[in-house]
C-alpha cells in the first residue's frame, strides 16, 4: 500500500514538472502588503449595539408607573367631590321645588318619577296674565273697546285705575291718545259719555261724533256698544247725542235703543301688531247654536284676519267634555312636549275666557306635563275670568 502511494507521488511530481513555470514579479513585500489588505477588507466589522433607547424606554415605564395611580386617583376624587356636589344641588332644588338648568333659559323643569316633567319654575311676576277674575276686588276698572289695526275686529280693554272718580270718557280719552303704543287703531267710542242705572244704560255722544262710514264700520260700531254695555251688565242702552237727538248709526239709520243680551258665545285667539306689542284676547262671534267643540275648532284655525292668529301651539290639540253645567273639563293632547311658558299660559287663558263665554264658572284641564303655570293651580278646577286684557294705566 506504501509503494503504491510513492508511485502516484511520483507520477504527480512528474506532471507538475511538465506544466509551463510561472513567475511572480511581485516582491515578497508587495505581496505580503496585498494579502493584509484583502484579508482586512474581508473581515466584517463587529456591529455595536446603542443601550439607550433601551433605557430611555425603561425610564417611561417607571415614570409611567409611579404617576398614573395618583392620576387615577385624583381623578376619582374630583368626580366623586362632582358626583357629591350635584346630589347635594338636586337635593337642595327639589326641597325648594326649583330646577336650574341654565341662566339662557326660563323654562326649567323637574323630571318626576313617572316619567312627566313637573310645572316650569319661572317667577309669577315674569308671566303675562291677560284675565281679570274679581271685578269688584275694591279696584276700579273702566271697560272699553278698541279696534285692531286691521279693522276687523274689536279688542276688549280693561284698564285698572287709581282714581276712583275716573270715567269712562277720560280713560278712554287717554287710551286714545296712545292708540298707537297700545298697538291697535281707534277706540270706537271716544268721545262718548256712559252713564250707568243698574241694569239700564245710556251713552251719550258729542254733537260733532261722526262715524267712520261704511258697513265694517257700522258693524265695529255696534259691537263695541254691545261689548261694553255688556260688561257693565247692562240689559238695553239708550243712544243720542248731547243736544237731545237720536244716534244715526250709519246704514242702520237712527237708533234710539240697543237690546244687550247677557251672554254671547265666543272664541278667543290671539291679536298682535307688531312684534313689540303685547297679545290681545280677541274675540270672534259664534252663533247661539255653536258649542263648546265648534269653539275650540275655531280657535285652532288659521283664519281670522291679519294680525289674528290661533292661541294653540303647533301640535296641540283640545276637546272639551262637560262635567256639570258650570264646569268644564279640557283634555289636551300635543305630538311635543308642551312647557310652561308664555305661549302655553296664553293658550289656557283663551280656553278659560272662552268657556266664560259659554256661562261656565270652572274649567279642569288633564293632560298637561305640569301642575302649576303663573298663578294657576292646574291640578285643581280653574275660575273662569270676567273680563279680558287688562291694563293697568298706574304703571
Amino acid at each position: 500500500m506504501k509503494q503504491d502511494n510513492n508511485k502516484n507521488d511520483n507520477e504527480l511530481q512528474k506532471q507538475l514538472d511538465q506544466m509551463p513555470v510561472i513567475r511572480d514579479q511581485q516582491t515578497k513585500d508587495e505581496l505580503y502588503n496585498k494579502i493584509a489588505v484583502h484579508l482586512k477588507e474581508s473581515k466584517p466589522e463587529k456591529k455595536k449595539f446603542n443601550l439607550l433607547p433601551v433605557f430611555a424606554f425603561i425610564a417611561v415605564l417607571f415614570l409611567a408607573a409611579i404617576i398614573t395611580p395618583a392620576m387615577l386617583m385624583n381623578r376619582s376624587n374630583d368626580e366623586s367631590m362632582q358626583n357629591s356636589s350635584e346630589s347635594q344641588n338636586h337635593d337642595a332644588a327639589t326641597e325648594s321645588g326649583i330646577s336650574d338648568k341654565g341662566e339662557e333659559s326660563a323654562e326649567l323643569f323637574d323630571t318626576q318619577e313617572d316619567g312627566k316633567e313637573a310645572e316650569q319654575n319661572v317667577p309669577i311676576n315674569d308671566f303675562q296674565s291677560n284675565l281679570v277674575f274679581e271685578v269688584d276686588e275694591g279696584k276700579n276698572y273702566i271697560f272699553s273697546v278698541a279696534a285692531g289695526m286691521n279693522a276687523e275686529h274689536i279688542i276688549p280693554l280693561t284698564f285698572e285705575v287709581a282714581d276712583s272718580n275716573a270715567n269712562y270718557t277720560q280713560v278712554t280719552s287717554t287710551a286714545a291718545n296712545n292708540a298707537a303704543d297700545l298697538g291697535v287703531s281707534v277706540f270706537p267710542l271716544n268721545g262718548a259719555e256712559i252713564v250707568i242705572n243698574e241694569d239700564r244704560g245710556e251713552l251719550v255722544f258729542p254733537e260733532d261724533f261722526q262715524t267712520q262710514g261704511g258697513s265694517s264700520s257700522d258693524i265695529i260700531l255696534q259691537r263695541s256698544i254691545e261689548q261694553v254695555f255688556r260688561m257693565y251688565g247692562v240689559s238695553e242702552v239708550k243712544l243720542g247725542y248731547e243736544d237731545g237727538r237720536s244716534f244715526e248709526m250709519g246704514n242702520y239709520g237712527t237708533i234710539e235703543t240697543m237690546k244687550i243680551s247677557p251672554i254671547q258665545k265666543k272664541s278667543y285667539k290671539i291679536y298682535r301688531y307688531r312684534e313689540s306689542d303685547p297679545d290681545y284676547l280677541v274675540p270672534i262671534e259664534l252663533n247661539e247654536k255653536s258649542s263648546m267643540d265648534d269653539a275650540l275648532d275655531t280657535m285652532a284655525s288659521t283664519g281670522g284676519g291679519e294680525y289674528i292668529r290661533s292661541p294653540l301651539p303647533e301640535g296641540v290639540e283640545v276637546a272639551a267634555n262637560e262635567i256639570s253645567d258650570h264646569e268644564l273639563l279640557i283634555r289636551v293632547s300635543t305630538t311635543e312636549q308642551l312647557q310652561a311658558n308664555q305661549t302655553t299660559m296664553i293658550m289656557i287663558e283663551t280656553i278659560l275666557a272662552t268657556a266664560a263665554s259659554f256661562g261656565y264658572d270652572q274649567v279642569q284641564f288633564e293632560g298637561l306635563p305640569f301642575e302649576v303655570i303663573g298663578h294657576y293651580d292646574l291640578s285643581e278646577p280653574i275660575a273662569t275670568p270676567e273680563a279680558v286684557n287688562s291694563i293697568n294705566l298706574n304703571k
